[in-house]
């Protein structure tokens, strides 16, 4: 009769864990080490636009909207980020058109990085 029970009865095994716990926390990692990243990025895209979108930037050279750009990065405490991840420049009608193209390698495990890359256009 024990036999009986022994058989039918379910749920994992030491090893399915252990392989579970692995994978969750490749997962984890992985979360860990690129949340940062892409916070970061977004953070960046929010200055352009608001850059960008500034009524009293309209009329200004791609110089002074570049000086803005990065005393605004300065203020959200975007410090490792140098001048040469954008380019500002005038669009159709004059508008100001920001380009923003980097990539980050950031320490993922042992010798292995990550390397993100990134790409955007800020205006028309």
């Amino acid at each position: 009769m024990q036999s009986r029970t022994m058989h039918h009865q379910r749920g994992r095994s030491l090893l399915g864990m252990i392989a579970m716990i692995i994978v969750v926390g490749f997962f984890l990692l992985l979360g860990i080490r690129l949340v940062p990243v892409y916070m970061d990025y977004w953070t960046i895209v929010s200055v352009a636009e608001s850059v960008q979108e500034d009524p009293d930037l309209r009329e200004a050279s791609p110089r002074e909207a570049r000086q803005a750009l990065s005393s605004r990065m300065r203020l959200n405490n975007l410090r490792d980020y140098d001048t040469d991840i954008y380019t500002v420049s005038r669009g159709d009608g004059g508008v100001i058109v920001i380009d923003i193209e980097y990539e980050q390698r950031e320490p993922f495990l042992f010798n292995v990085d990550l390397i993100v890359s990134f790409e955007r256009r800020v205006g028309p």
